[in-house]
């Protein structure tokens, strides 16, 4: 890390410089997170190269080169699957699809996330 001017800190990762204003920073890294995020969230939305958290054998599955993004599922920083809500009679339901065979997701923390966006719905 250093410092470009007295709000701008650049830092190097993966080869690349970031550019971070200091009012936008975060202290510390969340891990351990698990999110469902919509269609078009700037997750994905917001750059071009989207290697960082998203493999790119696996963009086809997160958006089409016509602009079409999913909802995605996000664990520990890195997109892992797409969600989609049905609703049904008694309710809505909440189904995955996984990117790999070999993630693997705490299902309480799935359970908690579901919850949250159905009652964000209600």
């Amino acid at each position: 890390i250093y410092l470009i001017d007295s709000e701008l800190t650049a830092e190097e990762w993966n080869g690349q410089t970031w550019y971070i204003h200091e009012d936008c920073r975060t202290r510390g890294k969340v891990t351990g997170s698990l999110h469902l995020l919509p269609s078009y969230d700037e997750y994905l939305l917001g750059y071009k190269d989207r290697t960082d958290v998203l493999p790119k054998e696996h963009y086809s599955k997160a958006f089409t080169n016509n602009g079409l993004f999913y909802p995605i599922v996000l664990h520990e920083g890195q997109v892992i699957g797409n969600w989609d809500k049905s609703v049904k009679k008694r309710g809505s339901l909440i189904e995955y699809s996984w990117f790999r065979l070999d993630d693997c997701v705490d299902e309480g923390a799935l359970d908690r996330e579901k919850d949250k966006y159905i009652r964000f719905w209600r």
